[in-house]
């Protein structure tokens, strides 16, 4: 996925794009929303193995895997037939683990809530959904939200993209590290400096995250 992305689009670095860009390239048909998934999810696998930042286990990740490949190509052919349903058709972005996905397993990284399967989606996932993003996996957090660093995750603690060996510093979470190390060009959270209003040119505008270089050289 990464050759046939860097064949089809070399001219742009899909892991420091903004969402504007990365739209931009899909609406254009510089890359297609099947190789621009494919290669977020090879790298969610990479970033993960090293920093530990999505939540799930490996048979959820392959679930996952196979809804976000079905729904780039339904994005991909609307692209081609130019009926985008917005600007974020196509853009593979993660939801953290609080944010409900109708039959996927939801934890909120707690054990209590085992391998809950909610029957609806969060408000926040309709909307990205209808706007035709792709999500393509659940990120790791403190339980129920409760904390700062994912020191009480089911799931154990993310890793620092600075030190794989620590474990992250205060206000940076699994959906920090995956949207920053991984291939997703955005996720959710519940602390506002992502994506939740639908509109990439508001995420484009908005201030970057702190050294995003540093992420991605982490993930490798």
């Amino acid at each position: 996925a990464f050759k046939r992305l860097l064949g089809s689009s070399p001219s742009i670095d899909f892991a420091r794009a903004t969402l504007r860009e990365v739209s931009t390239a899909l609406q254009t048909q510089e890359v297609s929303a099947e190789d621009l998934t494919a290669w977020s999810l090879d790298r969610c696998d990479v970033a993960h193995g090293r920093l530990n930042c999505l939540a799930g286990s490996a048979e959820d990740r392959a679930e996952w895997r196979h809804r976000a490949e079905k729904a780039a190509a339904e994005a991909g052919d609307r692209i081609r037939a130019g009926t985008p349903l917005s600007a974020l058709d196509g853009i593979p972005l993660t939801v953290k683990d609080n944010f409900c996905v109708e039959g996927m397993a939801t934890s909120a990284c707690s054990k209590v809530l085992g391998s809950w399967r909610p029957p609806f989606s969060a408000a926040s996932v309709e909307s990205l959904e209808a706007a035709g993003a792709v999500l393509t996996g659940k990120t790791n957090q403190d339980e129920f939200g409760m904390g700062s660093a994912t020191a009480y995750s089911r799931y154990g603690p993310v890793a620092s993209p600075w030190s794989y060996q620590r474990a992250t510093h205060l206000e940076i979470r699994g959906n920090d590290v995956e949207s920053q190390a991984a291939g997703g060009a955005a996720a959710t959270g519940a602390d506002g400096r992502h994506l939740d209003s639908g509109d990439p040119a508001e995420e484009a505008a908005g201030p970057a995250p702190p050294s995003p270089s540093t992420f991605v050289a982490a993930a490798g």
